[in-house]
């Protein structure tokens, strides 16, 4: 029988009942499709691949994300959280800074923009509960969107609402679909079941860092200008409030690049100017390293833009000086390496006291 409301017209009953029944058959007909498509193989790809462009199985590429965000819940009460795209998974040794009697983690993700990097460090940050977060920056990164890593993400660790949101924000409208295969995927074959597949070339050290020793980069060079993504600025901001609301203190930081990238970039200082920027008016320090270490484009570098396993050692004892932190401070009369990391600590002449956002 029709619902008559006083003003209205009557929706008749058969087709509520019509539009309940496509609803269901709809949903299920998705359900049952992108089971298919992320079951079914060809060449190596699943069908879902094929169509989307996005794997999700996991524990594929060289990024070891799967190995990473299973060990991180083994890690609380750090010293220094990593955070950042493949320039931070490969440019912090975590070996280097335990020499130092330092406790890190590193969870940098492959194409992680600081809108990857925000619901990362919401999901994390409590979690871990470090005194200080190293927030890498690469230029280059600030102009995608971060579907890429969102995919790398979901497709890696557990399902969560911060992952969910990830995609949404992207603005991508294959984010659902990404979500809808990886947990179908799961109801198959749970994560835990899942296995990390090792890279040639690669090795993956406990802590989140991966290793490689090539040399030579010769012909990889970069041409181009950047187009920053405002979304990621607005991200950054976000990421750096988050951290210092946890009254955690945070160092933006870019890596050594190669000194033929730097050049082939026509508008690089002036996208560092924006991160600066940004950082003074958080009242956070912004270093690029750059401007502070001067490496060999061939020697110390594999590809255009990352640091081989002899570049990372030149770049972390740099780090470690500046900080103050290469030697190990835990008889220090201040207290422990954790107290003097919350507390701040100097970061010399070209940044300002303290390491970000807390007096």
């Amino acid at each position: 029988m029709a619902t008559l409301e006083k003003g209205k017209p009557a929706v008749p009953d058969h087709w509520l009942l019509k539009l309940g029944a496509f609803t269901v058959s709809f949903l299920v007909l998705y359900t049952v499709t992108v089971l298919v498509l992320e079951t079914l193989e060809f060449r190596g790809k699943t069908l879902f691949c094929r169509v989307t462009g996005y794997h999700v199985k996991p524990g594929i590429g060289g990024s070891y994300t799967l190995q990473r965000f299973r060990e991180i819940t083994a890690y609380d009460d750090l010293d220094i959280l990593f955070v950042g795209s493949s320039h931070c998974y490969r440019s912090f040794d975590p070996r280097l800074f335990a020499q130092a009697g330092l406790k890190t983690f590193n969870i940098g993700s492959t194409g992680q923009t600081p809108l990857n990097s925000y619901y990362l460090l919401r999901k994390y940050l409590s979690e871990v509960n470090p005194g200080l977060v190293v927030f890498e920056v690469f230029p280059h990164i600030l102009q995608n969107d971060g579907f890429k890593s969102f995919v790398d993400v979901a497709r890696n660790t557990p399902l969560s609402g911060e992952v969910v949101a990830m995609g949404l924000r992207t603005g991508n409208p294959h984010a659902l679909n990404v979500c809808a295969a990886v947990y179908l995927r799961r109801l198959l074959k749970p994560l835990e079941q899942e296995r990390q597949h090792p890279e040639k070339d690669e090795h993956y050290v406990e802590g989140g860092y991966v290793e490689r020793n090539q040399t030579g980069n010769d012909g990889d060079r970069y041409r181009g200008s950047l187009s920053v993504n405002p979304q990621q600025m607005r991200y950054l901001k976000k990421a750096i409030e988050l951290v210092t609301s946890r009254n955690s203190r945070i160092l933006l930081v870019t890596q050594p690049l190669p000194l033929s990238t730097r050049n082939g970039t026509a508008n690089y200082a002036a996208v560092n100017e924006q991160v600066r920027q940004l950082a003074g008016k958080c009242g956070v320090p912004y270093i690029d390293f750059n401007d502070r270490l001067v490496l060999d484009d061939r020697l110390h570098f594999f590809d255009w833009h990352h640091l081989n396993a002899e570049g990372v050692r030149l770049f972390n004892r740099q780090v470690l000086e500046l900080v103050e932190l290469r030697h190990s401070l835990a008889a220090n009369s201040t207290g422990s390496i954790m107290s003097q990391v919350r507390h701040g600590v100097h970061l010399g002449k070209s940044a300002s006291p303290g390491i970000g956002g807390k007096p």
